[in-house]
């Protein structure tokens, strides 16, 4: 989905633009070379805090930007990413100046960085040793299980599944209330009383006919 990453006056960088293709890519090289950096720069993408102390030189600009591409199925799934995309690409932008002051664009417009963090959600996650994560996270996890469904064509079953939870909650609602009309105390006896009288294995009428 991340096409295209510039980054100009941030970190221990000057200027780069970073080109990616489908798929998975891989940033190797050892320590102090900017893997970080790279992070740092997608995190600010994301929506994060505005780290001022990265500008590479305090007397210029700051500048990150990132080319995304998505998927036809992905767009109609995220509908708060439709009305920003120039066809089926999005260009986050920041800007860290030298007065503390930053600056987020969408496309080119000027946006709030709420704004950026609604969008950006669906599309960054970043995660490491130690870091909450999308699937780290237990309120995420109906969603991203609707989503498979969705994805899966499991509309049918997972209307059977809702179903049938209803019926659950219907079947507790009635013990509950049956349990407070009738002052039900000692559950364990009549549960022992159930028991007993099922190992006779009682056919209906059995005691009339007797």
């Amino acid at each position: 989905m991340l096409a295209n990453l510039r980054i100009e006056n941030f970190a221990i960088i000057e200027d780069i633009d970073i080109n990616f293709s489908k798929g998975m890519n891989v940033l190797m090289g050892e320590t102090g070379a900017g893997k970080s950096i790279i992070i740092d720069a997608l995190d600010l993408l994301s929506g994060g805090r505005s780290t001022f102390s990265k500008l590479r030189d305090d007397s210029k600009k700051a500048f990150i930007e990132g080319r995304f591409v998505f998927e036809d199925d992905f767009v109609e799934k995220n509908e708060e990413i439709k009305e920003y995309l120039e066809g089926n690409e999005l260009v986050i932008s920041r800007v860290l100046l030298p007065n503390k002051t930053s600056s987020c664009r969408i496309n080119g417009l000027t946006t709030s960085l709420s704004n950026v963090q609604k969008i950006m959600k669906k599309v960054i996650d970043i995660h490491s040793q130690g870091d909450n994560s999308l699937l780290l996270d237990e309120r995420n996890y109906l969603s991203l299980l609707d989503n498979y469904l969705e994805e899966k064509d499991y509309d049918e079953l997972k209307n059977k599944v809702s179903a049938n939870y209803k019926k659950i909650n219907l079947k507790r609602k009635e013990i509950e209330d049956y349990k407070k009309e009738t002052n039900l105390v000692d559950e364990d006896y009549l549960r022992y009383q159930v028991e007993e009288i099922s190992r006779f294995n009682l056919k209906e009428n059995e005691i009339e006919d007797l």
